[in-house]
């Protein structure tokens, strides 16, 4: 009877061992295929998420694929998109959830996200959650640098943080070029970017934003609507997006951002503004922001003279 308890003690241990290990086992990549003929690689498993990632970052920049089941990566996660072989392809999450991304091991890194880094890319339909995110320059919860048309439809990081240096956002960490639409989308975990040294403040320079980080100067037009964030900006601007760099929407550039039907409900805290305020994001905080970046700038108008900012509360 006693050697049969020991056996069975050393049955359950064995057990366990096994399923600790394999609950902690290192995701192996997987290359997702096109099993329905539509143009779109399947991916069911962490491993063919990693696997679409390094195809992408290998140099198949333009594919297609979709979700066809929520992914619990609960790993070490690689970016999908590099600097420079960023993705250009389209990912469909078909209303599925990634969870259980990490990616903390370096904070020196730059180009974090689930995206890296994207160039003319279409994004719908996914949300990231339970996830950390942690890098150095252009960090985001979907993206962390975006350029070209792009498109960010029906997504959200619902995740635990997006932590990096400069240019980080709940979603997209840096907005570089092109013409971006962000539709249907929210941010509701934290975002934090590196304190600001006393120059950087005075200069205008905010470093993280609720939605986007940084939006750039070059960029033709920016429209975010039906959106929202609830997560909390840390050493950030304001707290639907960190700011609009040099000049942005000035009549000078003739770049136009649109803010329509979104609001922020996100706390913005730096070391030089104290505790920051909680607020509805309105045409005044936007507007605001922009004379952070140049008080005599000129906002851009339509043909009626009205200003394209805009924002509808609740």
């Amino acid at each position: 009877m006693k050697n049969f308890f020991m056996h069975k003690s050393l049955f359950f241990v064995v057990l366990f061992s096994a399923l600790a290990i394999m609950a902690n086992a290192a995701v192996t990549a997987v290359t997702p295929t096109d099993s329905d003929k539509d143009g779109f690689l399947e991916i069911d498993s962490p491993g063919k998420l990693l696997g679409f990632a390094n195809l992408v970052n290998g140099g198949t920049q333009t594919a297609k694929a979709k979700l066809t089941k929520n992914i619990d990566f609960n790993d070490t996660w690689t970016p999908i998109g590099t600097s420079g072989k960023p993705f250009k392809g389209t990912f469909d999450g078909q209303g599925f959830k990634i969870s259980g991304l990490k990616y903390d091991n370096n904070s020196n890194t730059n180009y974090i996200g689930l995206f890296g880094s994207i160039n003319g890319a279409t994004i719908k339909n996914v949300g990231v959650t339970s996830s950390s995110i942690t890098g150095g320059n252009y960090v985001g919860g979907l993206g962390g640098y975006a350029q070209g048309n792009v498109s960010i439809t029906n997504s959200s990081f619902q995740g635990t943080s997006v932590t990096g240096k400069n240019y980080v956002g709940g979603l997209v960490g840096y907005i570089a070029n092109g013409t971006v639409t962000i539709d249907g989308c929210y941010n509701m975990g934290t975002v934090t970017a590196k304190p600001m040294e006393w120059y950087e403040y005075v200069g205008g320079s905010y470093n993280a934003g609720g939605l986007v980080g940084v939006i750039s100067s070059k960029v033709n037009e920016v429209s975010i609507s039906n959106s929202f964030n609830s997560g909390s900006i840390s050493n950030g601007g304001f707290s639907f997006f960190g700011t609009l760099e040099n000049d942005a929407l000035t009549t000078s550039t003739g770049n136009k951002i649109n803010v329509d039907n979104c609001y922020t409900t996100g706390k913005s805290t730096s070391q030089y503004n104290g505790n920051g305020a909680t607020s509805k994001s309105s045409v005044d905080e936007v507007i605001e922001a922009l004379q952070e970046t140049d008080p005599n700038s000129s906002w851009v108008t339509d043909e009626s003279g009205n200003v394209v900012v805009k924002s509808v509360v609740d």
